[in-house]
């Protein structure tokens, strides 16, 4: 995959990040846990896979580095 379309999936799961804030949000005032808990999930998976993808996004001088450590 190129970094262009990395970029644009990361740009994607940001997206994706806000809109499920806004759900998990609106599951706070409704007091529905279960949904809650859905949106905390989705939004932990996002962000796993948003630094996985910023990792490739960086050059392999550096990428090399990361995993040395």
């Amino acid at each position: 995959m190129g970094k262009a379309k990395i970029r644009k999936k990361v740009e994607g799961y940001e997206e994706q990040l806000k809109k499920h804030i806004t759900k998990f949000n609106e599951a706070k005032e409704r007091d529905d846990i279960g949904s809650m808990n859905y949106m905390a999930r989705e939004m932990s998976d996002y962000l796993k896979r948003m630094d996985i993808l910023k990792k490739r996004l960086l050059p392999k001088k550096f990428r090399k580095k990361l995993n040395k450590i």
